[in-house]
C-alpha cells in the first residue's frame, strides 16, 4: 500500500503515508486475546496516533454471530472516540463475522474487475445490528500487488492475490489457482533456487502483456548476471525480444532455420 523501489519510483495506492506495522500474530500465526488488546492499546498510547487502523482479522469459525468479546469492543470504541477510524476486512467467509460486524467498525468487502462482488467476500446484513455490511468494497480480485523478492533474485517481484485483504489465497493449493497464478507459481519456484540455467517452457503462455514483460526484464537481469536462459515459446513477443540473442525455428519437428 506504501512505499517505493529502489529507483525512487513510488508504488501502492498512498506511497505517502506513514505505516505502521503492528505484529500480533505469531510465526505460526496465533496469537493471545491480550496479544490484539495490547496491540490497540499500543496504538492508543503512542504519541502520534494513526489516522486508521487496518485490521485483517476475524474469527471465520463464528461467522453468522455477532461475538461479543468486550475486550475488543472497548477497544474499537475507544479508538473511535480518539478520532481513530477501525478498518476490517470484512472476511472470505461468504457471511459476515466479528469483529468486522460491529458496530463501531468499518467492514470493506471485495469486488472483481466487473463490480461485482465474488461469492467469498463475507456480507451482511450485520449479526450485531441488522444494518448493511459491507459498509465500503474495494478491488479484491487477481490485486497485482509487491511479493516477495526471494533474496533478491526477482527484485521487482509482484503478485496476484485475492481476498477481502487480498491475502485469501495463501492457503490455496497451487493446483486450485488460476493458470496465470499457477504460471507465476513456477516461475517463482524456478528463480528461487539461483539456477545457472534456466529452461522455460512457454513460459508466458498464461500472462498478459505486463506481466510477460516484467518477467523477461527477470530473465534480461539473469543474463546479465551470466546465466544461460533456454526458452521455448510461439509467442512473438518472446523472440522478438531484445533478450534473445540466438533463435532456433522448428516447424513439425524439423530444424527449420537459425539465426
Amino acid at each position: 500500500m506504501v512505499g517505493g523501489n529502489a529507483g525512487g519510483t513510488d508504488i501502492g495506492v498512498a506511497p505517502g503515508a506513514r505505516w505502521i506495522a503492528v505484529k500480533i500474530f505469531d510465526d505460526n500465526g496465533d496469537a493471545q486475546y491480550s496479544d490484539i488488546h495490547d496491540g490497540f492499546q499500543w496504538l492508543l498510547n503512542n504519541a502520534a496516533p494513526p489516522d486508521v487502523v487496518n485490521n485483517s482479522w476475524g474469527f471465520p469459525d463464528n461467522a453468522g454471530e455477532c461475538l461479543t468479546i468486550s475486550q475488543f469492543q472497548q477497544d474499537i470504541v475507544a479508538l473511535k472516540a480518539a478520532g481513530i477510524g477501525v478498518v476490517f476486512s470484512a472476511g472470505n467467509t461468504e457471511i459476515n463475522e466479528s469483529p468486522a460486524n460491529y458496530p463501531e467498525s468499518i467492514a470493506v468487502g471485495a469486488v472483481d474487475q466487473t463490480q461485482t462482488v465474488p461469492s467469498f467476500s463475507a456480507r451482511g446484513p450485520s449479526a450485531c445490528d441488522g444494518t448493511v455490511f459491507p459498509e465500503l468494497v474495494a478491488p479484491g480480485v487477481n490485486v497485482l500487488t509487491t511479493d516477495l523478492t526471494f533474496n533478491g533474485t526477482d527484485p521487482d517481484s509482484y503478485a496476484s492475490a485475492t481476498g477481502t485483504s487480498i491475502a485469501g489465497k495463501e492457503n490455496l493449493q497451487v493446483k486450485n489457482l488460476s493458470g496465470g497464478e499457477q504460471q507465476r507459481v513456477v516461475i517463482a519456484r524456478a528463480l528461487i533456487n539461483d539456477p545457472a540455467v534456466i529452461i522455460a517452457d512457454e513460459p508466458t503462455a498464461h500472462l498478459d502483456k505486463k506481466l510477460a514483460a516484467e518477467f523477461m526484464d527477470i530473465l534480461a537481469a539473469l543474463c546479465n548476471e551470466g546465466r544461460t536462459v533456454i526458452i521455448a515459446t510461439h509467442d512473438p513477443f518472446v523472440h522478438e525480444h531484445s533478450l534473445v540473442t540466438n533463435t532456433i525455428a522448428m516447424r513439425d519437428g524439423r530444424l527449420e532455420k537459425e539465426n
